[in-house]
């Protein structure tokens, strides 16, 4: 179960359930979209909704994500490299990014 509001140009959305990776699509960012809405700003999730990010910036929002699990990536096998998937978010605030100072 969630609760979505739509206030002024913001969408406030609580998802009891710790679901977020379920109800954070592109239908609730369209209907965001379609509100007024222009920017979102993630709450300990959004790292790796890469699919869902792309989809607000093709419709010009600003996304800015804050999070700090683990950022999701493939392993190369020829090289042994890993490459990680980075959002395309305006911002992206994570511990867990491989450039990040913070211990």
């Amino acid at each position: 179960m969630f609760d979505i509001s739509f206030e002024d140009n913001y969408i406030l959305l609580v998802d009891y359930n710790y679901n977020f990776d379920y109800i954070f699509n592109e239908q609730i960012i369209k209907r965001a979209y379609d509100e007024g809405v222009d920017t979102i700003v993630t709450c300990d999730n959004g790292i790796a909704a890469i699919e869902q990010i792309a989809y607000a910036k093709e419709l010009g929002m600003t996304v800015i994500v804050t999070d700090h699990h683990e950022i999701p990536y493939e392993d190369d096998i020829d090289s042994g490299e890993r490459i990680y998937k980075c959002v395309n978010a305006d911002a992206t605030i994570n511990p867990k990014q491989p450039d990040c100072c913070y211990p």
